[in-house]
């Protein structure tokens, strides 16, 4: 393979490459005509081409951790987010998708779990009750 197409190689592999982060986020939300807030804690994964995380990255961040959170809470009603606040955001290094996402060798996923209860959400059931 010539010089030209070896790099040619090199940098569609490194254009491949994105840079990947764990993001922990606080959804609160009320459920149905309950004005009570209540909250819930809900992980995701975003990426950047580039490592840094503009406005841009944080909004989808944010819509990241929503649809984290719709997935936990299937069928528990009429449900209303009411603020998503980012708690942390954890640098997990520069992947390929394919790198990323693959599995160890003879590794499953577990089922899908029952959708999370109204009193499993609740703050003080979270967190204690401030004892």
């Amino acid at each position: 393979m010539s010089e030209h197409k070896l790099k040619e190689a090199a940098a569609n592999a490194e254009s491949a490459l994105q840079h990947y982060f764990l993001v922990t986020g606080e959804i609160v939300f009320t459920i149905s005509a309950d004005a009570v807030p209540n909250a819930g804690r809900v992980n995701a994964v975003v990426t950047s081409n580039d490592g840094r995380m503009g406005v841009q990255h944080l909004a989808r961040a944010q819509m990241a951790l929503q649809g984290s959170f719709h997935q936990k809470i299937q069928g528990l009603g009429d449900v209303k987010i009411v603020d998503v606040v980012i708690v942390a955001i954890m640098p997990l290094g520069k992947w390929t998708a394919e790198e990323f996402n693959k599995l160890p060798e003879g590794t499953k996923l577990a089922p899908q779990s029952q959708p999370v209860s109204a009193t499993a959400l609740k703050p003080e059931k979270m967190y204690g009750d401030g004892d």
